[in-house]
């Protein structure tokens, strides 16, 4: 799958999104301005609900990983998350990865294609 670029306007990150039912739908409707704040373990972003395979879903999360579910976008900023079933639809790259400690509180994020 491609490339994304997630942005606040001030820090770059970017992620390669998997070959998932829900991926590509997301792919499909880029680009995406969210809004959202920095949570326990991850932020969430309110998202539209798109289409998706429910045997997508999994409980255990890396940091880095992307999800899109239950009406949210997530960024995991904590290894081995266990959370509600969610569906991964991407990765951060390594270097982005580390950038998530830079990230402010609150955040509008900007999504698309690389």
């Amino acid at each position: 799958m491609g490339k994304i670029v997630i942005t606040d306007g001030n820090i770059i990150l970017y992620a390669q999104l998997n070959n998932s039912l829900s991926s590509k739908n997301f792919e499909r409707h880029l680009p995406y301005a969210l809004s959202g704040e920095k949570e326990i373990n991850c932020y969430r972003f309110l998202a539209a609900k798109g289409r998706y395979d429910p045997m997508e879903y999994r409980t255990k999360l890396k940091k880095g990983d992307i999800t899109l579910d239950h009406g949210f976008f997530s960024i995991c900023i904590e290894d081995d998350f266990f959370t509600t079933p969610s569906i991964v639809i991407g990765r951060l790259e390594t270097e982005s990865i580390f950038q998530l400690e830079n990230l402010p509180k609150t955040m509008n994020i900007y999504i698309c294609s690389a």
